[in-house]
């Protein structure tokens, strides 16, 4: 194991600007199949309805009350970039290569709970909504929904629609799929990911016709079923969940053809997609290339098409090899450290508010994201004006830089001389890695010191969900929904990342209130009481990056973190 100065050097190397581009090759693609039988025209897709007889639409963007007014919010940090070639004829055939650092945690999609997985598993499924460019509710395998009380939601899905192995989809899959999308609700890792449906149940109306209910009111709702992981599987076989894990049955506009983990997935274009003339490309071939520099390398020879999941400093990098390239943002998980507040030190608050406020922020953004990412509480991800990073004024005022403000709580907590602390981080969440030693330059002249700890990512999961650890630099998700983040980390009784009856009280609420106006303010309130309390020291919020080849075109993310499509994305050349 290495230690984590050396990890954190080997992961922050270009930090410093010091990017070594080695000339090294990738594995070579596959061999362009030939191109299957069009399949026949779909409906349409319906944008999502937006009136309260319906679906209610999350209320446009309004200021906030937390503890105090805040101002209006901004407009969206990284909007998706619009298709430069709208109007030009679409080329048909090709393969697109796509390079990624690290493999798929599980080939099992419905354990598809990080965006390096989403970028595989999404180009195979299908969800019942999903998102645009413009991060609009559209829908997907669903035709049409509405929302009959507020509890209740009525989905009505396409008709012909079918699964890779020629079987329709019908209502008793999505019922099948709900049904392991609540289990997924109490996995001990991925919890968050499905904390929605842990209250979720279904149930066929007819074969094309499905009625949800949440136990409690959840205006949200909508939202996670057009997230990223939420994925409808074929009840006939999935329940040979050991063989499915191997060979797909999905809907989307790819076919999962072979793979070797660790080396490369090899997807295919379905010739049973619902959607008509999609996809254009024949196959995607995912490789997985640990080392930048041979991923650099191979962008620059023109044997990778797409690079996932960059960090900012890969980024200048690549700009520099290749001028004209396309660049993907999309918004990512708010990057912090986070307390165990059931035992010492930090079942102080005092110490915990020491920690949070004597993090210089704008200094962690300036190197560790090369001033990408954004000021952020720990909710993010959501509709505009939900969580207080669109709020960057007050985001500033906030975490406003004060030393005499962490002596006072330092002393106030009993350690007028400082104390130390363990901080624990993993490689496989590399910009928190690459935090570490600023975080701990950051605070030693304060009188806090940090002693940081390098763990391999099942045990830092598995100390984490048995608190056994003091402080962790760790990514919460982002979600497009706001509100189960807060309550999965920060209810009491989650034993996670909160401890505190007063912010109990507010999330219970939350939890219960249907209005979106009203809903979003208890929201922006937990946000910020959530840092005022010293639950959360975030660095900031990161951004998803990719990069693609200049004749790559209308490749873009719809939305939610890693959420890459290629059904519509083509090769000029």
């Amino acid at each position: 194991m290495k230690p984590v100065r050396e990890l954190a050097r080997v992961v922050g190397a270009s930090l410093a600007g010091l990017v070594l581009v080695a000339a090294s090759c990738a594995p070579a693609a596959a061999p362009v199949p030939a191109a299957p039988a069009q399949p026949s025209a779909p409906a349409p897709r319906q944008p999502a309805p937006s009136t309260p007889s319906t679906a209610p639409a999350p209320a446009a963007p309004q200021p906030a009350t937390p503890s105090a007014p805040l101002p209006a919010a901004s407009a969206p940090r990284n909007p998706t970039p619009t298709p430069a070639t709208a109007v030009q004829q679409r080329k048909r055939g090709g393969t697109i290569v796509y390079a990624q650092h690290v493999d798929l945690l599980h080939t099992d999609p419905l354990l598809c709970a990080s965006s390096s997985c989403v970028v595989v598993v999404g180009q195979a499924f299908n969800k019942l909504l999903q998102r645009d460019k413009n991060n609009e509710i559209i829908t997907d395998l669903a035709e049409s929904w509405k929302q009959t009380n507020d509890v209740t939601y009525v989905i009505t899905l396409r008709k012909g629609v079918l699964f890779h192995d020629g079987a329709e989809v019908t209502a008793e899959d999505v019922v099948y799929s709900v049904g392991l999308l609540s289990q997924q609700a109490t996995h001990p890792t991925y919890a968050s990911l499905w904390a929605q449906y842990a209250s979720a149940s279904a149930r066929a109306i007819d074969k094309y016709t499905v009625e949800l209910k949440t136990k409690q009111p959840d205006p949200l709702f909508p939202h996670a079923l057009s997230e990223a992981h939420q994925f409808i599987v074929p009840k006939a076989k999935y329940t040979q969940s050991g063989a499915f894990s191997q060979k797909w049955v999905g809907t989307g506009p790819f076919e999962l053809k072979e793979f070797t983990r660790s080396v490369n997935y090899k997807l295919v274009k379905s010739a049973r997609y619902f959607e008509q003339g999609v996809p254009y490309v024949d196959s995607v071939n995912v490789l997985i290339v640990p080392d930048l520099a041979t991923r650099v390398a191979s962008f620059r020879a023109k044997r990778v098409d797409v690079i996932g999941e960059l960090r900012a400093p890969d980024l200048v990098a690549l700009r520099r090899a290749v001028p004209d390239l396309n660049e993907i943002k999309s918004p990512g998980g708010a990057i912090g450290i986070y307390f165990n507040p059931f035992a010492p030190p930090f079942d102080n608050e005092n110490l915990r508010k020491a920690v949070v406020f004597g993090l210089q922020r704008q200094q962690l953004i300036d190197i560790v994201t090369q001033g990408t990412g954004v000021m952020s509480g720990v909710i993010n991800g959501g509709p505009p004006g939900w969580g207080l990073a669109w709020y960057p004024d007050e985001m500033k005022k906030l975490y406003t830089y004060d030393p005499a403000k962490v002596k006072k709580f330092l002393a106030d907590g009993g350690q007028p001389n400082g104390f130390s602390f363990t901080l624990a981080g993993s490689p496989r969440q590399a910009l928190g890695l690459a935090a570490l030693e600023v975080v701990e330059q950051q605070l030693s002249p304060l009188g806090i010191k940090v002693r940081l700890e390098n763990q391999d990512f099942t045990t830092f999961i598995d100390n984490r969900n048995k608190l056994k650890f003091q402080a962790m630099s760790h990514i919460v998700s982002a979600s497009e929904e706001s509100g189960p983040e807060a309550e999965r980390w920060f209810l009491s009784k989650k034993k996670q990342y909160g401890n505190d009856k007063e912010l109990d009280v507010l999330i219970e609420k939350m939890l219960g209130t249907m209005d979106p106006a009203k809903r979003k303010d208890l929201v922006n309130q937990i946000d910020k009481m959530i840092v005022e309390k010293g639950f959360a020291g975030v660095y900031f919020q990161q951004l998803d990056l990719a990069v693609s080849q200049p004749y790559v075109k209308d490749y873009n993310s719809p939305s939610f973190v890693g959420q890459y499509l290629l059904r519509y994305a083509w090769l000029d050349k």
